[in-house]
């Protein structure tokens, strides 16, 4: 029955690569989906002191914000 044993194992080798192949497929997909993600989230950090920004200075009376004005506030 060598022919049966060679047939049995070539298709669990072809299912073990069939596996393996969608393994890395998923997780491709996975790094991909985490980039865009991440991206998505720094812009939104972004939009989110922008708009901080401005609603403080709408409120401050101030249009914009001097560099040394900004690093003295830092130091005190």
């Amino acid at each position: 029955m060598p022919g049966l044993r060679d047939s049995l194992c070539r298709k669990s080798s072809l299912t073990l690569a069939i596996l393996l192949e969608i393994f890395a497929t998923n997780l491709l997909a996975l790094r991909r989906l985490f980039e865009v993600l991440s991206v998505f989230l720094a812009s939104l950090r972004c939009l989110r002191f922008l708009f901080n920004s401005c609603f403080a200075n709408c409120f401050l009376g101030k249009s914009y914000l001097e560099p040394s004005e900004v690093m003295a506030k830092l130091l005190n």
